[in-house]
């Protein structure tokens, strides 16, 4: 442990000083881990034996702590729970809460050890063959947990051969079956519903994206991010000086058609040419005063503004179909979640719905309000990266659920994680669907 200390008070100040992302500073960064966090959590641990646990020891002065309150607890829980004849070895009444505490802690840190070293040879075998990587997990989990499991099989023998002759003699014909029947009810009856989970983001359910329809210089803006903007305000205005003047050129020749007219229709001469000239002209002042009239951009909807710093594109030149701004309206939101191929059939439309929004502590509740025909790939957003090569992820579909905010407590790119419910089911029902569903996708 001193050295470890010492390795990693030396390599603390050189990962500090030196710049990121270099060969000086990442090997620094990994030796504080190794000798610093690492040793923390395993060497410091008193809940294996190591280190730390033979330090606890002296300090205490219990040279076999674990064995001592592992049988404690364990003779405790047999003479008191089960109620087996067994003695329980004498401890000090000081000593009988600390050891029960010691001894759980120190099962579930070292169960907890144990699978995680059998699922890291499962994760192993699923670069290879993911289908069938289940059997070494199995596997390394049996040989790894086969001391435990011999202890647990000795313990249900006891507990038989103490118990049975009771049990049997409880067991009367009208009371086995009471208990066949309530199990058959309980078994059968479709109370049990199925779910699944997914990551969302939220977003506007009704948004639109604003585009300049004509090129020119953005001379103003009138609205700025997150302000609420009411339909047909005008947000933006743009100049043009080249469409402004063919604007005011096919005025005047308006004008000049407008008058030929009049002379035309007092002389009773080309009164026909004139009537032609002066509505095509009127066509053209029209056509160029639409066109100078979508230089005023409004909202086409009521909503907020979501584009951040919409003020800077003050005095840019911009051209036809750039985007301007976004507008979102955020009294319903919208959530997408990516649901396996394996799980789709849980969900229908209509299906009921909960939503755990990431630092928020309510719960919303809604409904499923359309579910994607055609599968699609998940989103990079909502997905961790696998390292593992040759996994091939399945195939999603898009669930769209609508939430009511009109609280306005829901923000765009908020995350959270929704849980979908399908239709109640019996143990009998899922039970034959899983063996159903494991036989068609592993023998199949």
């Amino acid at each position: 442990i001193w050295i470890e200390l010492m390795i990693c008070s030396i390599a603390t100040p050189i990962w500090w000083a030196t710049p990121p992302y270099t060969v000086v500073h990442e090997g620094a960064y990994f030796l504080m881990l190794l000798t610093g966090l690492t040793s923390l959590l395993i060497n410091w641990n008193p809940l294996m034996k190591l280190d730390g646990y033979h330090m606890l020891c002296e300090m205490i002065g219990v040279p076999d702590l674990k064995e001592q309150s592992t049988a404690f607890t364990a003779a405790w829980v047999k003479r008191h729970i089960w109620g087996l004849p067994v003695e329980v070895p004498y401890v000090p009444r000081r000593r009988r809460l600390g050891y029960t505490v010691y001894a759980l802690l120190s099962g579930i840190y070292s169960y907890s050890v144990l699978y995680i070293v059998a699922s890291f040879v499962g994760n192993v075998f699923r670069n290879f063959d993911p289908q069938w990587s289940f059997i070494p997990e199995v596997g390394a989990a049996l040989l790894i947990f086969r001391s435990r499991i011999r202890l647990l099989v000795n313990f249900m023998k006891f507990v038989y051969l103490d118990k049975k002759d009771r049990v049997r003699s409880w067991f009367t014909p009208s009371r086995s079956t009471a208990i066949a029947a309530a199990l058959l009810v309980f078994v059968l009856l479709p109370v049990w519903r199925q779910s699944t989970t997914g990551r969302f983001t939220l977003e506007p359910a009704n948004r639109a994206v604003i585009r300049a329809t004509e090129p020119g210089t953005v001379t103003n803006v009138y609205s700025h991010e997150g302000q609420p903007v009411a339909q047909s305000a005008v947000l933006f205005k743009i100049a043009n000086l080249p469409l402004s003047s063919q604007l005011a050129h096919s005025r005047a020749e308006l004008a000049m058609a407008t008058n030929r007219l009049s002379s035309a229709s007092r002389s009773y001469q080309n009164l026909g040419y004139a009537l032609q000239e002066r509505e095509r002209f009127l066509a053209q002042a029209r056509g160029f005063q639409a066109q100078v009239n979508e230089l005023e951009v409004a909202s086409p909807l009521t909503g907020v503004l979501l584009t951040p710093r919409v003020e800077n594109q003050l005095g840019m030149y911009v051209k036809a179909g750039t985007e301007l701004a976004e507008i979102g309206d955020l009294r319903y939101m919208r959530a997408r979640i990516y649901v396996s191929e394996y799980e789709v059939h849980k969900l229908k439309v209509g299906s009921p719905v909960r939503l755990q929004v990431d630092g928020l502590w309510r719960k919303w509740n809604s409904s499923a309000a359309a579910i994607s025909p055609l599968s699609t790939q998940l989103d990079p957003g909502l997905q961790e990266e696998n390292v593992y090569k040759g996994l091939n992820p399945p195939a999603f579909y898009v669930v769209d659920i609508l939430l009511d905010n009109s609280s306005g407590r829901l923000k765009p790119g908020m995350t959270g994680l929704a849980r979908g419910y399908g239709a109640p089911r019996s143990l009998a029902h899922l039970w034959w669907e899983a063996i159903a569903e494991f036989f068609g996708r592993k023998v199949w």
